[in-house]
């Protein structure tokens, strides 16, 4: 059968593309030449397009455009929440509060565009565009717990410096990068339905323009990830626990320490008659045997207390003399005002002084346990200042031994 009544030659389905998509001169001839004409091919393509139910055909020839596929309705929704999350974390961001508490987020978010905000929200967000946003956390004001917060996450933006005012393109584009994940999941999903139902179709999932019209869009789900767990608060056990919930080891040298204390120590008339009193029975030698070993574990208690309370002081006295040593080196000078010297004391990391005060103690301290270091000393015309008086080493320094 015949498809044309003429002698003239039937293009073929490559040459009838090249004739409607190019502007030559030539291909404008060979159009004046050939009638326009189609194979059969054409025909049965519209048909089989038209059985496989695709939504909905606009031929051939059209764009391959991702605003021509539709997204499910939580699709969206995710969609116009992370714009509105924006908005609102770059107002933040232009106001210098980068890190955005998440329970405020939400009321923003209530308050602003009347809508509820979820952690489900956050986690689906954080796995489409994990780039774009920064999860993390802080303290609370009374230190005993932590909040979520939530920032845009700036490193990836190349922002001058200084630049405090998000660009809208900047919100443009990570808008964007949300749009894409959701399209490439859906391609994806679409993909593993056609091999599964119609795997006579080879389609590369990135020029799909439409989608099949037995394929469920709602039954796609948003991925999720956990969000960063929030560290627990371990409060300090030196505040909470009372002197009784302290054990301290009983040593000879701690017993012998108790017994010259108590020797040394006068005893009160009412003790001495309670003690002779309970000593006349079984039940009071154990009473008075308790009452031994509780003062003796009170007076062990107290003594480390004593030997840390020196042992900090200790510490405290050093690290001054190293700060003021320091100190003088870094002037170039053996003297200074005595103002200079508090103050360089009162700077010092680690010594936590109060004030002049215990700062002018401090001096007093170096000046009576260091006297070949220090010299604390008074001019009629200049004031009181502060000699170094030598350069060497400390008594406590130890040179520091390097394997051969």
């Amino acid at each position: 059968m015949m498809l044309l009544q003429s002698a003239e030659p039937t293009l073929s389905d490559k040459d009838y593309a090249a004739l409607r998509t190019s502007s030559s001169p030539s291909a404008v001839a060979s159009s004046a030449m050939y009638p326009a004409c189609r194979s059969p091919k054409f025909d049965e393509d519209e048909e089989e397009l038209a059985d496989l139910k695709l939504i909905p055909g606009k031929g051939r020839a059209q764009e391959f455009s991702e605003d021509a596929l539709m997204l499910p309705k939580s699709f969206m929704d995710l969609e116009v929440i992370f714009e509105q999350m924006l908005k609102i974390l770059a107002s933040a961001h232009a106001r210098r509060k980068k890190h955005t508490p998440l329970d405020s987020l939400k009321g923003d978010m209530a308050s602003m565009y009347d809508r509820s905000l979820k952690e489900d929200h956050l986690r689906q967000i954080t796995a489409l565009v994990p780039q774009c946003l920064l999860v993390g956390h802080s303290w609370t004001k009374d230190g005993k717990s932590y909040y979520r917060t939530v920032s845009i996450n700036t490193a990836h933006l190349n922002l001058r410096p200084g630049q405090e005012v998000l660009h809208v393109q900047c919100l443009a584009d990570m808008k964007s990068s949300l749009r894409e994940s959701m399209l490439s999941l859906l391609r994806a999903r679409h993909s593993e339905f056609l091999q599964a139902n119609h795997i006579e179709l080879a389609v590369n999932p990135e020029r799909i323009s439409q989608w099949h019209a037995d394929f469920d869009l709602g039954a796609v789900q948003l991925p999720a990830t956990e969000l960063p767990p929030l560290p627990q608060v371990q409060a300090a056990d030196s505040a909470r626990k009372s002197i009784k919930d302290f054990t301290v080891e009983i040593t000879p040298e701690v017993e012998a320490a108790f017994e010259k204390h108590r020797a040394e120590t006068p005893m009160p008339p009412g003790m001495r008659q309670f003690i002779r009193d309970s000593s006349k029975s079984a039940i009071g030698l154990q009473n008075i045997e308790k009452l031994r070993k509780h003062e003796l574990s009170q007076f062990a208690l107290q003594q480390s207390f004593k030997a840390a309370d020196e042992k900090n002081a200790e510490t405290t006295f050093r690290s001054a003399a190293n700060s003021l040593r320091s100190y003088f080196l870094q002037r170039s000078t053996k003297v200074l005002p005595i103002a200079d010297v508090l103050k360089a004391l009162l700077l010092s990391k680690g010594l936590a002084l109060t004030g002049n005060l215990d700062a002018s103690n401090m001096v007093d301290r170096l000046v009576d346990k260091l006297p070949q270091f220090f010299l604390r000393k008074k001019y009629a015309t200049q004031g009181e200042k502060v000699l170094i008086l030598s350069s060497e080493p400390f008594p406590w320094y130890k040179s520091r031994e390097y394997p051969q």
